[in-house]
């Protein structure tokens, strides 16, 4: 047997770590036949361990930058503000919203995702590294707020999105039982950063704007070297076949009969599940030459996409081969934008995030107003950090117990912090400021952490994908434009309560819009049976 298809032994993939069952992709075995090489491809068990330890280091780290970056803007911004004189609050805000925002969206598909195909999670972080480090570094000569927005922001965030994407998805190539802890593992980075790289930026205020984004550019680049432990090596064929056949079920791909790749018409291979009650729902994934094979996990659903499939496939009654046109594909996300539980959601995540990290931003100011020391008020965005870690695991914990739903523990959770939004300007003293941060910080995890759970519930497995992507386009325009209106309002009325104000008012319309779900529509649990 040739050996570079003795890696590719015994793959499958998992569907989550929540009981989805296992996808398996025919048996393998190889012969020779008139001089030609066959295979059946069935990717290689996942390891559950090993190397992939070293893998969630990586993604650990790549997660403890990216958003430890963002998060410490709140301290990055008042030296942001005494290097650019002059500047209003709204456009200062504006470079701490827009590499969120800018994130959000490059961090998901398809943009991030095809690179990742394309050329690989190493390759990928490495100009993710690069990207952010040269935007970083270019800021510091840059003397105009709305340039620092575009390089800093928009630059920054872009390498920014390449560097998350990997840290999400490689993970799961080395996990399968244990994917649940993994990950876990891996995103906890994002806690950590949150804690750490504000408290960093704090003690670095004093040296300066041109400092502080020469450390940003270093941790940037540092993701870049890095990320060259990413690479799935054992799970990529060490040389290209000639004239192979990939058998899956009792069809099979012939590798020497190749369509021209269009944009327009993508072949998408369905998986189907055959059940005598009802037509089989689709479950999307495309091959490339190099059968990298991506698992799903709790952001990706379960469509696992990779480079376009640019080979010609014969028949087969367990796995249909149909061209999908690009206005098909558009017509998928139209109808499920249709959906009111959708609708809804995406009104609620708006309102949300447009309010939501205001007090990650403006804690600083609303502390000093309060008559809080400035040295004490910069480690306020750490303490907020750290009590979101510990919300995410709580609120984790108490959804899958099952005594409050994700939707209800979600709502209680927007509701109260809209309301303890609005109360912040109030907290005169010390200690009320800082328990206002660690409820704020406790509180607001359940609105990050169970949103795939809530689409899950109420849209089906076979839907989150597309649902989770279009939340994000909404939640990106709540990022953007969030903090400089909270600034805006500031540079108004020379007050930061009444930002709070504002922000703590669309947190709560936006759990009272996401109250109406279970009045106007009814969950959709999908049950994924696939083998």
């Amino acid at each position: 047997m040739d050996e570079g298809f003795e890696k590719h032994r015994d793959l499958s993939f998992d569907e989550s770590s929540q009981g989805r069952r296992t996808i398996s992709i025919g048996d393998v075995n190889d012969s020779v036949e008139n001089g030609r090489s066959y295979a059946e491809i069935k990717a290689t068990n996942f390891p559950d361990g090993g190397y992939g330890w070293v893998i969630v280091i990586v993604a650990f780290y790549s997660n403890f930058v990216v958003d430890g970056i963002c998060y410490a803007f709140a301290n990055f911004r008042p030296v942001i503000q005494d290097n650019f004189k002059g500047s209003s609050e709204a456009s200062i805000a504006f470079v701490g919203s827009s590499i969120i925002g800018t994130y959000l969206i490059v961090g998901m598909r398809p943009i991030a995702s095809g690179l990742v195909n394309s050329f690989g999670p190493r390759k990928t972080v490495a100009i993710g590294g690069i990207i952010s480090c040269l935007a970083f570094l270019a800021s510091t000569v840059i003397g105009n707020i709305y340039m620092l927005i575009i390089i800093y922001g928009i630059v920054g965030g872009v390498g920014f999105g390449f560097i998350y994407l990997p840290s999400i998805v490689v993970v799961c190539f080395y996990f399968n039982e244990k994917r649940s802890l993994a990950t876990g593992i891996a995103v906890a980075g994002s806690g950590v950063g949150s804690i750490v790289m504000p408290f960093i930026i704090g003690q670095l205020q004093d040296f300066g704007f041109i400092a502080i984004c020469i450390v940003l550019a270093i941790f940037a680049l540092s993701c870049t070297f890095v990320g060259m432990f990413y690479e799935p090596t054992n799970l990529e064929p060490e040389e290209k076949f000639e004239g192979m056949t990939l058998k899956l079920g009792i069809g099979n791909l012939d590798d020497d009969d190749f369509l021209p790749p269009s944009p327009l018409s993508p072949v998408i291979m369905q998986l189907r599940e055959h059940n005598n009650r009802q037509r089989p729902k689709s479950y999307e994934f495309s091959i490339s030459n190099d059968f990298i094979i991506f698992p799903e996990d709790e952001i990706y659903g379960d469509s696992l996409e990779l480079s376009s499939l640019d080979t010609a496939v014969k028949g087969t009654k367990s796995v249909q081969v149909e061209e999908k046109r690009l206005t098909q594909i558009l017509k998928d996300y139209v109808d499920l934008a249709k959906e009111t539980t959708l609708l809804i959601l995406l009104i609620s995540n708006v309102f949300a995030m447009l309010g939501f990290y205001v007090p990650f931003v403006f804690p600083f100011d609303l502390a000093v107003s309060n008559g809080i020391s400035s040295d004490d008020a910069k480690n306020l965005v750490s303490l907020i950090g750290f009590a979101n870690t510990l919300g995410r695991l709580l609120f984790g914990w108490l959804s899958d117990k099952k005594w409050l739903s994700a939707l209800t523990i979600n709502n209680i959770c927007l509701i109260f912090c809209g309301i303890l939004t609005m109360l912040g300007p109030i907290c005169n003293g010390y200690w009320l400021i800082f328990f206002f941060c660690v409820l704020f910080g406790v509180f607001g995890a359940a609105y990050i952490c169970l949103t795939a759970v809530i689409l899950s519930d109420w849209l089906g497995l076979d839907r989150l994908t597309n649902s989770f992507g279009i939340l994000v386009i909404g939640r990106s325009v709540g990022c953007f434009f969030g903090t400089p209106i909270a600034g805006a309002i500031k540079d108004a009325t020379n007050n930061i309560s009444w930002s709070f104000y504002a922000s703590g008012s669309l947190l709560l319309l936006g759990g009272v819009f996401s109250c109406l779900i279970p009045v106007l529509a009814k969950p959709k649990q999908a049950s994924l049976g696939i083998s």
